[in-house]
């Protein structure tokens, strides 16, 4: 196969870029004190849900091949936030948090009220969507406060690792 010529790149559809994105809460958690629009705003970046193959090994008498096994993925996902005067993502954070294990009392909320439903949605050029990732029964899992530095100009970067069940993907 010949190398392309910058004609054929030039004329080939839209590239989907990494900066146009939207994250969703189809469903908050109720025991959640939070605005879910405030963190699509400030969420800067996410990881990508992927699955993978488990391989089987077979071993027959000298022989070793290898089968298609489970497909599964690593049940997490992070987001990086930009953190605001108002502690807009900390409250969330903290809230999450002590719905799930309250410090002081080690109380929960059920489970239901604990976990949300997202959509993280990838766009073309015009912001229309073109792909679609749903992650179902996400929770808190663990989380960043962001850096404290006497140095530079930088923002505060709280991130939140969420632990899901599973996530299905495809065209929009």
């Amino acid at each position: 196969m010949a190398r392309p010529q910058i004609t054929q790149i030039r004329h080939s559809v839209d590239f989907a870029q990494n900066h146009r994105w939207d994250l969703r809460f189809t469903r908050f958690p109720t025991a959640v004190a939070a605005d879910s629009e405030s963190l699509n705003f400030r969420c800067v970046s996410s990881t990508v849900p992927v699955k993978t193959q488990t391989p089987i090994d077979v071993n027959i008498r000298g022989h070793h091949i290898r089968v298609a096994g489970v497909t599964d993925s690593d049940h997490t996902i992070t987001f990086s936030f930009v953190e605001d005067v108002s502690n807009t993502v900390s409250n969330v954070i903290r809230s999450w948090r002590e719905a799930i294990w309250e410090s002081k009392t080690g109380i929960s909320r059920p489970f239901n009220e604990l976990v949300a439903t997202i959509q993280i949605i990838r766009l073309n050029n015009q912001d229309e969507p073109i792909w679609q990732y749903e992650l179902s029964d996400c929770f808190l899992e663990s989380y960043t406060a962001g850096d404290l530095t006497g140095e530079g100009g930088d923002l505060i970067r709280p991130e939140m690792t969420l632990s899901y069940n599973y996530f299905t993907d495809g065209a929009v």
